[in-house]
């Protein structure tokens, strides 16, 4: 099962990178952050730290919304490939 699953993000990947790439040609982008709780079970002490995520908001020309998933915890703001790395 997991096999097919990787294969559908794979392709799925592909879409949603194109999104990303037009929405960051829009003339207007509307951006909005969110605070959450993020669980660290490595961090000593307070185990709960604050996260974020936030959400893309495109104009008529890329009528979209995105959300960038960071891939890196220690990711303190959005990045313009939006996955927490530059």
């Amino acid at each position: 099962m997991g096999r097919w699953l990787e294969q559908s993000a794979q392709e799925l990947a592909k879409i949603t990178d194109r999104m990303h790439e037009l929405l960051l040609d829009c003339n207007v982008l509307q951006v909005d952050e969110s605070p959450y709780d993020l669980i660290d079970k490595n961090r000593a002490g307070k185990k709960i730290k604050k996260g974020y995520v936030w959400t893309l908001f495109g104009d008529a020309l890329a009528p979209y919304v995105y959300f960038p998933i960071p891939l890196f915890a220690r990711c303190s703001h959005p990045t313009r490939s939006g996955n927490g790395s530059n």
